[in-house]
């Protein structure tokens, strides 16, 4: 017989291996059709320069031109190594967890790791970068001498925001782990190491905004370099918009993008997503330290707000988010820095109907609607599709 703990963990690991599996043909579906949001922002190098966005395309780029194989290949198999890393790290975590029902709906929100199967859209974007890089980051930190985990820290840094620009604005999970994981140290000792982090985050923001080659020629050089892998390179893709200015993003999002009832709506699929996270966290403390948790947490959520004002695609930056906070605390929770002893859905433990319950909040809650990752204002229900067919039989 199993117990109610290795069923939750058997659960958990099948559906990660199946999510794992449908985020690569989702993904592998996006590239061989050259999408414009998702194989596109990959092919980005600097063959015109420093440029932001470019770090990847130029890795992928010269391995192509070193070796002369197909840069196609290097593209597949980075991403595939990608999101294996972030599987199984997710996996190493969570399996060190005494699982209660409440941490199964945490595990299963919509905005976890679920994220990329109900919307498929979100597979096979630079996400997983980001994703990938602080999974290693939480699971490694602390097999790291004290005085050297600045430069852990600086380098997933520097390789996640000249990825993409955007992970900037998701720094402060980085620091926020950093700083809680290192707790036996003063105040003072844990500033003085975070120091060049901070002087290293500025240096790369004046880079971004200073020396990045952001124009149409660039985007030309750009797409001539890869013109065998996207023909219509330039249209309606990521590498046309690197030389709109922030302003000029945000304009158009705001004219083209985002509908009426936009923000009231990411708002709410804010606190339902996060509302069971929030609530453990909310009865969870460090131990020996009077920290507020909970209020650390939500600091690091207001952290990633300019990004916010900057782009439209708010289903996915609450998903980096909302990712990057349970990996940090479920990981605190395994090493015992963190501790909880309440458990808010107790209640469903001590009903006759026990089972029958678990199934209904689950069924409800993680299998039958999830969050647009972009310019919609409702959510979108997964069995909606089959309902239509339905009307059509009648």
């Amino acid at each position: 017989m199993y117990s109610k703990k290795n069923f939750y963990l058997i659960f958990i690991s099948f559906l990660l291996i199946v999510a794992f599996s449908i985020t690569i043909l989702n993904t592998i579906d996006f590239f061989n059709e050259k999408s414009g949001a998702q194989f596109s922002d990959w092919l980005i190098n600097y063959q015109s320069g420093f440029i932001r966005r470019g770090l990847i395309g130029e890795l992928v780029y010269q391995l192509h031109i070193i070796t002369n194989i197909s840069l196609l290949f290097f593209l597949y198999s980075l991403v595939f190594l990608l999101y294996l890393i972030f599987f199984f790290t997710f996996y190493l975590i969570i399996k060190k967890i005494n699982l209660q029902f409440i941490d199964i709906l945490i595990i299963l929100s919509p905005l976890s790791f679920i994220y990329t199967v109900m919307e498929q859209k979100v597979s096979g974007r630079k996400d997983i970068v980001y994703l990938a890089l602080i999974s290693i980051f939480i699971l490694n930190i602390k097999k790291i001498n004290f005085s050297n985990q600045k430069y852990f820290l600086i380098i997933a840094l520097t390789i996640t925001t000249l990825t993409h620009s955007g992970f900037i604005f998701y720094s402060f999970f980085y620091i926020l782990l950093f700083v809680l994981i290192n707790l036996e140290y003063t105040k003072k000792e844990i500033l003085l190491q975070l120091i060049p982090v901070f002087i290293s985050l500025i240096f790369i923001v004046i880079l971004l905004t200073f020396f990045s080659y952001s124009s149409i020629e660039s985007v030309t050089i750009i797409c001539n370099s890869i013109k065998d892998y996207l023909p219509n390179c330039g249209t309606n893709d990521y590498i046309e918009t690197l030389n709109w200015t922030i302003q000029e993003n945000s304009r158009i999002a705001k004219v083209l993008w985002i509908k009426t009832g936009y923000y009231n709506f990411y708002l709410l699929a804010f606190l339902i997503s996060f509302f069971p996270f929030l609530t453990k966290v909310f009865y969870s403390s460090i131990k020996n330290y009077n920290i507020n948790l909970l209020s650390i947490f939500i600091f690091s959520l207001i952290s990633t707000l300019p990004i916010y004002f900057i782009g439209v695609d708010y289903g996915r930056y609450m998903f980096l988010a909302y990712v990057s906070l349970v990996l940090i605390y479920y990981h605190l929770l395994s090493l015992k820095i963190i501790h909880t002893n309440h458990d808010p859905l107790k209640f469903i433990e001590k009903s006759r109907y026990a089972n029958f319950l678990r199934i209904i909040f689950l069924l409800l809650y993680s299998f039958t609607f999830t969050v647009p990752h972009c310019c919609a204002n409702q959510f979108k229900f997964l069995y909606g599709n089959v309902v239509d067919k339905f009307k059509k039989i009648d």
